[in-house]
């Protein structure tokens, strides 16, 4: 059983919404290749991985500066998939359940 709650969000820019998108298509490679890891996607591709949320988001805005990036946490079971969102580094995360 799971408790708690869920939200979903999709933003109203196209470009923010499209990494989205993109995040939940490849979600199933995503946890082959990333399970249990933070990811940010930049056109559909990841361009940042690891275990750390701040440093995959740092890093994904230091290769993408001023570009829609999508920073989420792949979750490894498939049966829930729990995950941040930033897109860009401000000094609080943007917390997203999904």
């Amino acid at each position: 059983m799971t408790t708690g709650t869920v939200q979903t969000f999709h933003p109203s820019d196209p470009v923010e919404g499209l990494e989205i998108d993109a995040f939940h298509r490849l979600l199933p490679m995503l946890r082959v290749e990333h399970g249990g890891d933070y990811v940010a996607l930049r056109g559909g591709q990841v361009i940042a991985s690891g275990a750390s949320l701040d440093a995959v988001c740092r890093e994904a805005v230091r290769i993408a500066p001023s570009r829609a990036v999508y920073c989420g946490w792949v979750e490894p079971v498939e049966d829930g998939v729990a995950f941040f969102s930033r897109f860009e580094v401000p000094d609080e995360p943007v917390v997203v359940f999904h």
